[in-house]
C-alpha cells in the first residue's frame, strides 16, 4: 500500500484519526474536519502522552477480517510499520522501526 500518512505519532495513537486522511485531496475541508480530532483533543493527548515520536510510515497492510475479531463492520485494522526519526519526549530508548495496529474507519465504498 503506497499512501501518504500523517508523520507525527504520539503514544496516543488511539486518537482515531484515519491513516489516509491526508491522502484524500477530493475531500472537502468540512468532511476532513468531521473526521479529524479537534485541536484541543490533540493537545490534551500530546501533553499527557508519556512518549512522543516522529515517525514515517514505511508500510501499512490491511488485515483480513478473520485476523481482526470483534472489529466493527465499518472499520478496518491495519498492521503499520514505521521508521522512527526522532524521540521527542520519553525517558527510555526507542527502536528505529516500530510496528503497531491501527483501526481505521471505512467510507461508504469500503475504502479507508
Amino acid at each position: 500500500m503506497n499512501r501518504t500518512f500523517p508523520a507525527m505519532f504520539s503514544c496516543a495513537i488511539a486518537l482515531g484519526a484515519p491513516l489516509g486522511a491526508a491522502a484524500k485531496p477530493q475531500q472537502t475541508q468540512a468532511q476532513t474536519a468531521a473526521v479529524l480530532p479537534s485541536y484541543a483533543t490533540l493537545a490534551r493527548h500530546v501533553t499527557t502522552a508519556p512518549l512522543i515520536i516522529d515517525a514515517r510510515i514505511r508500510k501499512a497492510d490491511r488485515l483480513k477480517p478473520e485476523e481482526s475479531p470483534g472489529l466493527a463492520a465499518d472499520t478496518a485494522r491495519f498492521l503499520v510499520e514505521a521508521d522512527v526519526s526522532a524521540l521527542i519526549r520519553g525517558n527510555q530508548a526507542m527502536a528505529t522501526r516500530i510496528t503497531y495496529t491501527a483501526d481505521v474507519p471505512l467510507n461508504a465504498r469500503g475504502k479507508p
